[in-house]
């Protein structure tokens, strides 16, 4: 953490981040001590953006909540605190212990008996902290924190919990948080059209899922009025997005393309109920990049070059046997070099790995190496392994992931530009990708390959596909759905961008016939554990850069003159 001097503005002591503000002209031994008390609370995790959201413009909740996560911070650290904070903590009285931060909250909205907190404790902005928190992403969410008197996000008077002020507050924040009337009007019509609820569904991340996870795609299969209905929420929503791109559509039946027809907007990765920290993805072996995978990268991508004299080799360099046949003779000086050395070099290929985060991920898996969980936590693992073998490697390589809701909001969610490297904040960024939604591919293919000819020019392209292959959305099914992924993908080639695309099949899902037909032009590989793909994903990356320098060769020389 970092402490930052405000001059002048006498806030008082509180944490947005991981920083703490302080007015460096008032340093008094009570200051001191309320700089370690919001110390202590962080390294508690007393400041969750998912936690702190549910005490913005309520006052005094924020006091009861900071007295309780005061005392349990002064709890965990036991007796190692400085003696100018000892003398400090027989003024914590009448408050009860709790054992989390959540717990915290809830008995903070639910009792007022709870005394205020210490003025040694500092102060708790959850406006603030929360803010700050989406800034690390990259989002700007001042709308979820407004409140109705104080646009500024400043805490308001104490409003209850059941008053109108704090309904006012639920109206103005995130519509798409799930307490939010119009969260609970769209589960409703789930529940009513035959769907499952949000609580039921989630299960990776925390997400609102969209689409009910055992959906599979079939041939002739309608959307039901409950999802029109959702989806027409969702265009409310999110109307005030600007559309990044739009692109044209294949149509199967009428064997022509409909033209911008598809509109695909750029999103930062955003979970309105918190992320995923890296003690959680550890749990998933998430941080953990196979030497194997490693390997079969470097291998297939990173090309061998000749590289000036050797000791040993398999070609012999003229110079060093002259020198060496005048070494012999004179016997001065040091043995040359006589072969000609190889060394793999900095390859001339760019990669974007593309994560599909639909709800149909949600599916369980049975892992062979005895580990199981949803696909989407098996598609995150490798997708981030992927991409952080590529950038170990010097590999210019982007990390992108994607979801739709009909033909008008292609969710396009950047967790790794090419001009980034893989940091904390790209984990913090994969921390809140969760699976919802529908799976239009064709739209995200065609508007990745666009990205990835723009961020790398004059060098062989791929883009790593992370998917169940299952495309299905409004309209979207079937042969029309088969027939428009495997044109998006033979688009690419054509442009000499090679394609593969692997993932992890559920014990549910054999490969309907929808899946074959939208994968039969890609270098795919679907099998039950990502060991096997890491192991061959080396060669698939091989045969999808020749294929595409064959297709893009024969597409030049077919263009009249």
């Amino acid at each position: 953490m970092c402490v930052k001097d405000t001059a002048g503005h006498d806030d008082g002591v509180y944490t947005f981040g991981n920083t703490i503000t302080v007015d460096g002209e008032q340093l008094t031994t009570m200051t001191r001590a309320q700089v370690v008390l919001q110390a202590a609370m962080y390294g508690a995790g007393s400041f969750q953006p998912a936690v702190l959201r549910h005490l913005i413009g309520r006052s005094g909740a924020c006091e009861r909540y900071c007295a309780m996560e005061g005392l349990r911070a002064l709890t965990l650290t036991g007796d190692r605190w400085p003696p100018f904070v000892a003398a400090l903590t027989a003024a914590v009285t009448e408050v009860p212990s709790t054992g989390s931060a959540e717990e915290s909250m809830r008995m903070a909205l639910a009792h007022n008996q709870i005394p205020a907190a210490p003025e040694f404790f500092g102060r708790i902005k959850p406006a603030r902290a929360v803010l700050v928190s989406a800034a690390r992403t990259g989002r700007d969410h001042k709308e979820d924190v407004k409140t109705r008197d104080d646009p500024d996000g400043a805490e308001g008077e104490d409003p209850d919990a059941d008053s109108d002020e704090a309904k006012s507050l639920d109206l103005l924040s995130n519509p798409l948080m799930p307490n939010h009337p119009v969260a609970r009007m769209i589960q409703s019509l789930f529940k009513h059209s035959g769907g499952k609820s949000a609580d039921a569904t989630s299960q990776a991340g925390g997400g609102t899922p969209v689409a009910r996870p055992s959906l599979r795609p079939s041939e002739g299969r309608k959307v039901s009025v409950g999802r029109r209905i959702a989806m027409a929420a969702n265009r409310l929503v999110f109307g005030t997005h600007r559309g990044d791109a739009r692109y044209p559509e294949w149509d199967q039946s009428a064997q022509r393309y409909r033209h911008n027809w598809v509109t695909v907007h750029e999103l930062e990765p955003w979970n309105p109920d918190g992320f995923r920290d890296n003690t959680t993805l550890a749990q998933i072996g998430l941080l953990d990049t196979p030497a194997t995978l490693t390997r079969s990268l470097a291998r297939h991508v990173l090309g061998i070059a000749p590289h000036g004299r050797s000791e040993f080799g398999e070609q012999l360099h003229t110079d060093g046997v002259v020198d060496l046949a005048y070494w012999r003779r004179s016997g001065s000086g040091t043995a040359p070099l006589p072969f000609i050395g190889k060394k793999r070099q900095r390859p001339g290929v760019a990669a974007l790995v593309l994560l599909d985060v639909s709800s149909s991920t949600l599916d369980t898996t049975g892992d062979t190496e005895g580990q199981t969980g949803s696909v989407f936590d098996q598609h995150l693992k490798l997708s981030y392994r992927i991409t952080a073998a590529l950038d170990g490697l010097g590999v210019p390589v982007g990390f992108y992931a994607f979801r739709s809701w009909g033909r008008e909001m292609v969710h396009v969610l950047p967790v790794k530009s090419f001009r980034e490297r893989v940091s904390a904040l790209t984990i913090e960024r994969v921390g809140h990708l969760n699976p919802a939604g529908f799976t239009r591919i064709g739209g995200a293919i065609r508007h990745c390959t666009s990205i990835l000819e723009r961020q790398a020019e004059g060098m062989k392209r791929v883009v790593i596909l992370v998917s169940d292959g299952h495309p299905y959305d409004d309209g979207y099914d079937g042969t029309q759905a088969a027939g428009d992924t495997r044109h998006a993908m033979s688009e690419a080639r054509l442009r000499g961008v090679g394609f593969v695309c692997v993932g992890v099949t559920a014990p549910s899902g054999n490969g309907s016939q929808v899946q074959r037909e939208a994968l039969d032009s890609a270098s795919a590989l679907h099998v039950a554990s990502i060991s096997g793909i890491e192991h061959q994903l080396g060669t698939l990356i091989r045969q999808a850069l020749a294929d595409a320098r064959r297709r893009g060769d024969h597409a030049a020389s077919n263009v009249p003159a």
